[in-house]
């Protein structure tokens, strides 16, 4: 079980927050509604986001997270989200949306992607690549899609999306890419 060193109710300078934020804790962040700017997620963190209710609102990229373990919940993502190589995210019962790029994008690590709503994408509305397993079920793909509802290649690794509703998404609905495990760990 993990332990919340810190709960913190804030509503703005949220990057130079994380940035002060020590390494070897867990922290809890209780976001209030309102706007928020880009945020370089610190590596080898443990963090817990809980906006409030979608009136929480991210209008730029949120990035980093090397190797840290992230938990958002109850967010608004306007501009993407962005991770390289985190141990692993948990994203539930937020919604993303990009009109310049991909929705989500994550490199590396694992990742459970449920019950959030991707609106409008110009690149794919959820893209994976060298993630540690897949498994995509209950999903909708109400469309319009530019490409295929879900687009995968070589397979290896540990990942979970189910229970999302994907909307106009200019790209592929769900596109995994050079994940570790093998096919017979990809479960659609």
């Amino acid at each position: 079980s993990k332990h919340l060193d810190r709960l913190f109710s804030i509503s703005d300078d949220l990057a130079s927050l994380l940035a002060g934020l020590n390494t070897d804790k867990s922290y809890g962040l209780l976001l209030a509604e309102g706007i928020y700017g880009a945020v370089n997620l610190p590596a080898n963190l443990q963090l817990s986001i809980l906006g409030a209710c979608g009136e929480s609102i991210a209008t730029a990229t949120w990035t980093g997270g090397s190797q840290a373990t992230i938990q958002v919940t109850g967010m608004q993502f306007q501009a993407g989200f962005a991770l390289e190589n985190p141990a692993h995210v948990d994203l539930e019962n937020s919604h993303f949306k990009n009109a310049e790029g991909h929705a989500v994008s994550q490199q590396g690590g694992s990742l459970n992607f449920v019950s959030n709503t991707v609106t409008t994408s110009a690149g794919n509305g959820l893209t994976l690549t060298g993630a540690m397993a897949v498994i995509i079920g209950d999903n909708n793909f109400l469309g319009p899609l530019g490409g295929d509802g879900v687009f995968s290649d070589e397979q290896e690794g540990d990942l979970t999306i189910q229970g999302n509703r994907f909307e106009q998404v200019q790209g592929n609905g769900v596109s995994v890419l050079s994940t570790k495990p093998s096919v017979a760990g990809v479960v659609i």
